[in-house]
């Protein structure tokens, strides 16, 4: 199960990896790139589905079948509510938010990279000079203590505050700047190094709750670069961890799987097997993205040996792993799969460890609630949904697999849990006036 050293050298590996511009040699759109082809696609199948012409279409939405040509061919936008709720209509679109691409979660994400991450963003474009290895045996400033106390509340904040998305987003950017700025005065120690490392994390992990994915992989590029100068394999295997969730997130499937692997046979070392574990996660998540029931089934198996091998959930340089980050990754694969029975079986076999963090009870609660809204059990749906709000309200505002959820459960309108769902989407940001002229 354990690779081996005689694969690729850690250092090789973890210098791999896309640019967020550069894919296999072709440009990558910009983030905010519109990705007009692919509705139009969909608007193409769907009216060949229903038997439709394109002049029949047009006339029945009133524009001209010029103007439908446009749209198919990914030309024009789609640009007005009126003529979308006309085009479901004549199309027979019931989930038009999911035609549209209006998704959350592994599909498409909404961006909060306004206020939330202006100061994160600041922070993280910036240059810092990175040329000199860290000196283990180098004094730390007198500020060192106060650092490490500064990131280690930052992670606290993560995994147990109710308000850990608000509240980060104001610590993390004074925390860079605060580390930074010690590197930059030249204490280039090895804790300096680690905890620019662990702080880097954090940044990746928060930017991509907020949706903005680009920002996400910026922070995990500053992560490798740091952890380069590390003379700690396991930092280094932190940093591509946060590497391959960076692929992951921007959609680099085959990249993501094929570096998680690679990284993973480098980390051998009983101190490095959570990393690993968490890598076979990635790669797993990304084979059932593309449909690789197989393999993803065996990098799970791979995955829960280690888990069980542990006997408990472990966090190494901020990062979980353990039963319980298998068992809930087990649930999220088996939905990707189109396994739902499967998934709540999984579910109810899952067995959170005593006082879990806010972080993991939510993400597991808000993964339940994803599966039982798909298996159209609305009511268990909302009671997952209800404890998160209780738990922490920011994740039902945040996260995206959670936002998917409360809009799917608004356009039913289930009578017995209506109720619920709209103080569920009184919740979201901005979305509640959006459902509510969708479903006009």
């Amino acid at each position: 199960m354990r690779g081996t050293m005689s694969g690729p050298r850690r250092s090789d590996v973890l210098g791999t990896g896309l640019s967020p511009h550069v894919r296999a040699g072709q440009p990558v759109p910009a983030p905010d790139a519109v990705t007009e082809p692919d509705l139009g696609e969909r608007v193409w199948i769907r009216r060949r589905q229903q038997g439709l012409s394109r002049r029949v279409v047009a006339n029945l939405v009133g524009r001209s079948e010029e103007w439908l040509r446009q749209i198919e061919r990914g030309q024009r936008r789609l640009d007005s509510l009126e003529v979308v709720l006309h085009l479901s209509r004549v199309l027979h679109i019931e989930d038009i938010p999911e035609f549209l691409g209006w998704r959350a979660g592994p599909v498409g994400k909404s961006r909060f990279d306004g206020p939330m991450t202006s100061g994160l963003r600041a922070v993280l474009i910036e240059p810092v000079p990175l040329n000199s290895l860290p000196c283990p045996s180098h004094a730390m400033p007198a500020s060192a203590a106060h650092l490490e106390a500064g990131v280690d509340r930052a992670w606290e904040t993560w995994q147990q505050s109710p308000r850990r998305f608000t509240q980060l987003a104001v610590l993390l950017p004074n925390l860079l700047c605060e580390l930074r700025s010690a590197w930059v005065a030249g204490e280039r120690t090895s804790l300096l190094v680690t905890l620019l490392g662990r702080t880097y994390g954090l940044a990746r992990i928060l930017a991509s709750a907020f949706g903005d994915d680009h920002l996400g992989w910026v922070a995990s590029d500053r992560y490798v670069a740091i952890a380069e100068r590390s003379v700690s394999p396991v930092e280094q295997g932190a940093a591509a961890v946060h590497r391959a969730a960076g692929m992951l997130a921007m959609h680099y499937l085959w990249e993501a799987h094929s570096f998680a692997i690679r990284y993973a046979d480098c980390l051998t070392s009983p101190a490095e097997l959570p990393l690993r574990g968490a890598l076979l996660l990635q790669a797993a998540a990304a084979a059932a993205e593309l449909d690789q029931h197989e393999e993803a089934h065996r990098l799970l198996v791979l995955a829960r040996a280690i888990a069980e091998a542990m006997g408990s959930d472990e966090v190494t340089e901020f990062i979980s792993f353990g039963p319980t980050a298998v068992g809930i990754s087990e649930i999220q694969i088996a939905m990707r799969l189109g396994k739902l029975s499967a998934a709540l079986r999984l579910a109810r076999n899952v067995s959170l460890p005593v006082g879990p963090s806010i972080e993991q009870h939510a993400s597991y609660l808000i993964t339940i609630a994803h599966a039982y809204m798909r298996a159209r059990d609305d009511v268990a749906a909302v009671f997952a949904l209800n404890r998160v709000s209780d738990l922490s309200p920011e994740d039902l505002r945040f996260n995206p697999l959670a936002r998917h959820t409360i809009q799917r459960l608004a356009q039913r309108d289930h009578v017995l849990v209506a109720a619920d769902v709209k103080r569920l989407s009184s919740l979201l940001p901005g979305h509640t006036g959006r459902l509510k002229a969708v479903r006009g």
